[in-house]
């Protein structure tokens, strides 16, 4: 039952209530590995987990177990504190509660078999126990983007099997049900920038000292791209003890401004052992995309290959985990939605945001008043949306809505326009927000979407671990309880974690104000490996379903716009994935 990942040991594990089990549920469980039993002697948690991942407390009859972070890496030190990077579970007088982190970086899922609710941290193996079938609903969730909004992100690939939300905790009861309650809310955003950057320095030095500790005295990888998220993690990093080896990826394109970024900070990092890799070298996008591991579709069919390139690297000079700076986008980005909120509450600044915002994305005066006047709910919101995507509608005319505008892939078919339009609607009508103002309901939302995909791509590559202390919890309740219009601005960039890493990062390096992208690189991908991703199209899974157009799919190949790319490459996960579940990969 645990699932086999890319360069790593197999993990995954499942909570079993303290009750008698069924028997089916007692012979699958009795295949795996015991990881820790109830007082009562039945097997609580099994699965596979490693050992250095585990921290256990036996204080009879309580139980109290740390999955994911090196014993000593929780809050404080204080294991009943709320997990950062990790899962937490405790079980005592026959129950036994469960939960993840608030980003949903660790997330968890139940299912009922045989009358008993199990959980485990991997929807696959739910699947296995129950025999489940896939959802055919599901399937529409990959034709619709950027990324399906709360609550579908919630849905899961199999039928039976259901995901406990980020925030919540799951607990199982004696007579082997279940009850889900909130344990984690979003902070009162009402500190003011200085004492915000503060606490959000304060909490990523902790992050990234829990790291530094976690590698036993070994080398720590840094991905040291260039962008503000990665070069911050690395100048922590080598505040520390540990040697610091950074991974610098240098892109033929001459727009692209990272690697000087990078070459300008390394000048003030000695003690850092740092590589150059050229784009050259690398594998090109779309190469060596092979067989999937995760338990839904990662977004890995782009650049799975120089995922395994730099794996290899960190792995050559003994480093076990490092850090990414993925989460640093989705924390501190600016949104659109806090102007709704702000127009509101200070409408002079409101409109001296919305200045530089319709300068940079072209909105008409009309579109912005209609969208500010705009009294929608979210469930009214999603309806709009379902309607927009059934007429194959790509424009919203609401830019201030309840997040980014959502969009059908050009390749959808009728059928496909019309079951992702079904699936909004179903969800639309009982859909609450993830918080009542939307300036705040979009931040959760980009938290709870970026780790959904990081904890995707964990799966697809395990080792080294791949550390993203900008997903810690204590991060984001840092960076949340900022006040909305001290931590966005239309006019700088990432306000907040500059203010946060003033001091720590040299302030030449903090003045930057680009963002460079990969577009040269990913048509260039795209022209490498059209003959494979032909072969791919000719072959969709989703094109069988009757979702995709196979014509307008292999014509998106064949002719790639830069605007589509997102919906290319979900296509891409999701048909590599399901060829993967029907065993046919070609890989």
């Amino acid at each position: 039952m645990t699932s086999t990942r890319a360069g790593g040991t197999a993990t995954g594990f499942v909570a079993l209530p303290d009750c008698a089990l069924p028997q089916h549920v007692a012979t699958h469980a009795d295949r795996l590995p015991t990881i820790v039993r109830h007082s009562s002697g039945r097997p609580w948690l099994v699965g596979a987990a490693p050992a250095d991942r585990v921290s256990i407390r036996c204080d009879d009859p309580a139980r109290v177990v740390v999955l994911g972070a090196a014993p000593g890496t929780t809050h404080a030190g204080d294991p009943l504190a709320p997990p950062a990077d990790c899962f937490l579970g405790s079980s005592a007088e026959g129950r036994t509660r469960l939960l993840g982190s608030a980003s949903g970086l660790q997330r968890l899922f139940h299912a009922r078999v045989q009358g008993v609710t199990i959980v485990s941290d991997r929807a696959d193996i739910l699947a296995g126990f129950l025999g489940a079938e896939l959802d055919d609903a599901w399937l529409a969730t990959g034709l619709i983007g950027p990324l399906p909004p709360h609550p579908l992100d919630q849905l899961v690939p199999w039928r039976g099997v259901t995901a406990v939300a980020a925030g919540d905790a799951i607990t199982l009861t004696p007579d082997g049900r279940h009850r889900i309650d909130r344990w984690w809310h979003p902070p009162t955003s009402d500190r003011h920038l200085p004492a915000g950057a503060e606490l959000v320095r304060t909490a990523l030095e902790s992050a990234v000292a829990q790291r530094l500790h976690a590698t036993g005295g070994m080398p720590i990888g840094a991905d040291f791209s260039g962008g503000m998220d990665s070069t911050s993690l690395t100048f922590l990093a080598a505040r520390g003890d540990i040697p610091v080896v950074a991974l610098t990826v240098r892109h033929i394109d001459p727009a692209s401004d990272d690697a000087y970024w990078a070459d300008r900070a390394a000048r003030h990092l000695p003690r850092v052992e740092r590589t150059v890799l050229d784009e050259a070298a690398l594998p090109t996008f779309f190469s060596g995309i092979g067989a999937a591991r995760a338990d839904a579709p990662a977004a890995t069919s782009r650049g799975s290959a120089v995922f395994r390139a730099c794996a290899d690297h960190y792995r050559a000079h003994a480093a076990t985990r490092y850090l990414a700076g993925h989460g640093g986008d989705e924390l501190f980005s600016t949104t659109t939605g806090y102007v709704h909120d702000l127009a509101r509450s200070r409408p002079v600044e409101a409109f001296r945001q919305i200045r530089a915002l319709r300068a940079r994305r072209g909105w008409r005066r009309a579109e912005i008043a209609r969208s500010l006047a705009d009294r929608q709910s979210y469930g009214e919101w999603l309806a709009a949306a379902a309607d927009r995507l059934e007429r194959g509608d790509s424009k919203d005319p609401n830019p201030f809505g309840w997040g980014p505008p959502l969009e059908l892939a050009p390749w959808a078919t009728p059928d496909g326009a019309a079951a992702a339009a079904a699936l909004l609607r179903s969800r639309a009508q009982s859909a609450q927000p993830l918080a009542p103002h939307r300036g705040i309901h979009e931040a959760l939302q980009q938290i709870r979407s970026g780790a959904a995909l990081y904890r995707l791509i964990r799966q697809e590559f395990s080792e080294p671990r791949i550390e993203l202390p900008f997903l810690d919890d204590p991060v984001i309740d840092a960076a949340l309880a900022v006040r909305a219009v001290e931590r966005y601005d239309a006019y700088e960039y990432k306000p907040l974690l500059a203010a946060a890493m003033r001091d720590v990062v040299p302030d030449e390096i903090l003045a930057r104000r680009t963002k460079a992208d990969t577009g040269p690189a990913w048509f260039r991908g795209l022209a490498a490996q059209r003959a494979a991703l032909l072969e791919r199209a000719d072959a969709s899974p989703l094109a069988a379903a009757g979702l995709v157009d196979r014509a307008r799919l292999r014509a998106a190949i064949e002719a790639p716009a830069l605007r589509f790319a997102a919906h290319l490459e979900r296509t891409l996960d999701y048909d590599a994935w399901l060829t993967t579940r029907a065993g046919k990969d070609p890989t």
